[in-house]
């Protein structure tokens, strides 16, 4: 049985607040954000991370790439690819390279 602490109140504003310090050091426009609760929580959105990712959002005026955290590949092995999808996404969206 899996106990998801993101949804104590505390600890959601705790966490949120950690995010938006993070985007205030981003320096190449761009952010990359690993997980369902760190992407939910800088889009205002309860959708899906599986529904968010692929796509290339605005938070503040910088594009943020969501894709799924590196732990849930561990436990979900057909995400692999997808990530990586999300990663070449980022790489082109940061300096026009297509892996």
């Amino acid at each position: 049985r899996q106990f998801n602490h993101f949804r104590l109140g505390h600890a959601a504003g705790r966490i949120s607040g950690q995010s938006e310090n993070n985007v205030d050091n981003a320096v190449s426009g761009l952010i990359q954000k690993l997980g369902r609760f760190a992407a939910q929580t800088l889009l205002k959105s309860t959708t899906s991370i599986g529904r968010l990712r692929g796509k290339v959002y605005s938070y503040n005026g910088i594009k943020l790439i969501p894709t799924y955290h590196p732990a849930a590949l561990l436990r979900n092995s057909q995400w692999k690819r997808p990530t990586w999808e999300d990663l070449k996404r980022l790489r082109f969206e940061y300096d026009g390279t297509q892996i």
